[in-house]
């Protein structure tokens, strides 16, 4: 069964974050738009229900808060932007002591992220 789903502006920016390749800068759509037309609450709802703050934050880096009457939605993205890069070099950093710690012991592994390792356990994804 096809159910149409309406998506808002919002949503639809938040889905083109999440899609775009890392050159793209939708601050450039988002003036052509209008900054204040964007309903900057639900965007920060969205982007936070589906947890990809840090995404539509690179997304809008370029925008300047003096372009956005919602200056405090751009300093929340960017700063959660900020904490995601902080936990993936804190994560990384604990990874590769591990791996040392498990060398050292002369113990091999290969380090997949989840659904890799899920996969190769036989497990569906999820």
């Amino acid at each position: 069964m096809n159910t149409f789903i309406p998506f808002d502006l919002p949503h639809r920016f938040v889905l083109a974050c999440v899609l775009a390749p890392d050159a793209v800068d939708l601050a450039a759509h988002i003036r052509r738009v209008g900054a204040d037309a964007l309903a900057w609450d639900r965007l920060l709802a969205v982007a936070t229900n589906h947890s990809v703050r840090p995404l539509v934050a690179r997304c809008l880096e370029n925008l300047q808060a003096s372009e956005c009457a919602e200056s405090m939605a751009l300093s929340d993205l960017a700063a959660a932007g900020r904490a995601n890069q902080g936990r993936a070099k804190l994560l990384a950093g604990d990874l590769i002591s591990i791996l040392d710690a498990l060398a050292t012991a002369s113990v091999p592994v290969i380090p997949y992220k989840c659904p890799t390792f899920e996969h190769a356990l036989g497990s569906a994804p999820g």
